[in-house]
C-alpha cells in the first residue's frame, strides 16, 4: 500500500515537473500578460484579439442628467510583458462634441462685453452675435451649423470638429 502512494506520488511530481519543462507551458507562462491599472497590478484578464491582446476597459456611470469625460493611455511593455493602463477623469473640457467654438455652447459670445451681453466694449451692438448673446455659428445652440455637430471626414470649416 505504501508503495502505491509512494508510485503515484512520484508520477505526479514527474508530471508536473514535465508540464514546467514542457515548450508549451513555458510558452504561456512567458505569454501572460500584466496589467497595471493607474500603476496598480490588476486582476483583468487579457483577451487574445486578432490585433493582439485586447483588454476590457470599464467607466462607472454617472448620475442621470450629468456625464463624465476621461483620458486613457495604453501603453505596452513587450519586455516585462506588462500593459499599463492610465485613466483620468477629466474635469471637463471647455467645449464637447458639437459646441460652437466661439461660445462654448453657452450661448455667451464671448466678443461681447461682458459676454452674452449683446454690446460690445464701447456699448454698441456687439458683431458678434448681433446683439442676440447667441453664438453666430451656433445660434446658442452648442451645435455648429455648417456640419450639424457631427464635423466631417476632413473637419469641419466653421466648428473644425473632425468625424471619429
Amino acid at each position: 500500500m505504501k508503495k502505491s502512494k509512494y508510485l503515484s506520488g512520484l508520477g505526479f511530481a514527474a508530471l508536473l515537473v514535465l508540464m514546467v519543462l514542457s515548450p508549451t507551458a513555458r510558452a504561456r507562462a512567458q505569454a501572460a500578460w500584466q496589467v497595471l491599472f493607474n500603476g496598480t497590478v490588476s486582476n483583468i484578464e487579457v483577451i487574445d484579439g486578432e490585433s493582439g491582446p485586447v483588454v476590457p476597459i470599464y467607466f462607472s456611470v454617472p448620475p442621470e442628467g450629468e456625464s463624465e469625460s476621461y483620458g486613457v493611455l495604453i501603453e505596452t511593455d513587450v519586455a516585462s510583458k506588462e500593459i499599463k493602463i492610465t485613466r483620468v477623469k477629466k474635469k471637463g473640457p471647455l467645449t464637447e462634441r458639437g459646441d460652437c467654438p466661439k461660445c462654448m455652447g453657452s450661448k455667451k459670445c464671448q466678443d461681447c462685453y461682458p459676454a452674452g451681453s449683446g454690446k460690445n466694449t464701447a456699448g454698441y451692438d456687439c458683431y458678434g452675435c448681433n446683439a442676440t448673446g447667441d453664438c453666430p455659428f451656433c445660434r446658442g445652440s452648442g451645435i455648429c451649423y455648417t456640419c450639424g455637430g457631427s464635423g466631417f471626414p476632413t473637419g469641419c470649416n466653421t466648428c473644425g470638429e473632425i468625424s471619429r
